[in-house]
């Protein structure tokens, strides 16, 4: 909420954790928006988690408008899906891995030491790999807090975008971490993110250039964690 809260007026919230009074009193508003904004209440239309207590549900549910949904399922691992997925083309269909892969740090390998920031490595993952921008996505996250994300036709033009987000929402990108859903061509979108004060990343090996791209962050003291190349997201490509 905090990432861009001048984009949110109204919207959907989804956790794996049951909600009490602190969490919804949290979604319900905050006296820092209506300083910013004019308005304290984040307005959310549709709250989902695996349970609420009562007292959440006398926060949140004080508006008809807003539907509070159950869903125990959402506090549990999801099985492995299919071992590939299909897109139909003209003329016949695409094949690549379905879109289930979750990061773990422990299975990366790491060029640098392994950042200890790992709430903020996986919340830029989870952005970075669900969301789509146009391609190339690149999110950026600190504290614990999504700063911001971006995307486009080409990696450098997705790093651009993901600090500029970041920045025009009011947020210092200096020790914050990164995470790409594609492998970098080049060391152009990685000197936009070294040159931002990224600490540390993660995104899929791969590239005729990895060598090279290696050698960047290395140099430049930026942790790097890399993802197997089977498991590049290319969200909706």
């Amino acid at each position: 909420l905090w990432g861009n809260p001048q984009a949110i007026w109204g919207g959907e919230v989804v956790t794996n954790c049951e909600i009490g009074r602190s969490l919804a009193e949290s979604l319900l508003g905050d006296a820092r928006r209506a300083d910013a904004f004019g308005s304290s209440a984040w307005m959310l239309d549709v709250i989902v988690a695996p349970g609420f207590l009562p007292e959440a549900v006398a926060v949140l549910g004080e508006t008809a408008r807003r539907k509070l949904l159950a869903l125990p399922t959402l506090a549990e691992t999801p099985a492995p899906g299919k071992e590939n997925s299909y897109r139909f083309v003209r003329g016949g269909f695409l094949s690549q891995p379905p879109g289930d892969y979750i990061v773990k740090l422990d299975e990366l390998e790491w060029v640098g030491p392994r950042p200890e920031d790992e709430d903020s490595l996986l919340l830029a993952w989870a952005a970075a790999y669900s969301s789509f921008h146009g391609g190339n996505e690149i999110a950026i996250a600190k504290d614990g807090k999504l700063l911001g994300a971006g995307g486009g036709p080409s990696t450098v033009m997705a790093a651009e975008r993901a600090v500029t987000c970041a920045r025009s929402c009011g947020h210092e990108v200096a020790g914050a971490v990164f995470s790409a859903d594609a492998f970098f061509p080049f060391t152009d979108a990685p000197k936009v993110l070294v040159d931002a004060g990224c600490k540390a990343g993660i995104v899929p090996a791969g590239g005729r250039n990895e060598a090279l791209v290696r050698k960047f962050f290395e140099e430049a003291g930026v942790s790097l964690g890399l993802i197997p190349a089977r498991f590049r997201g290319f969200c909706r490509h």
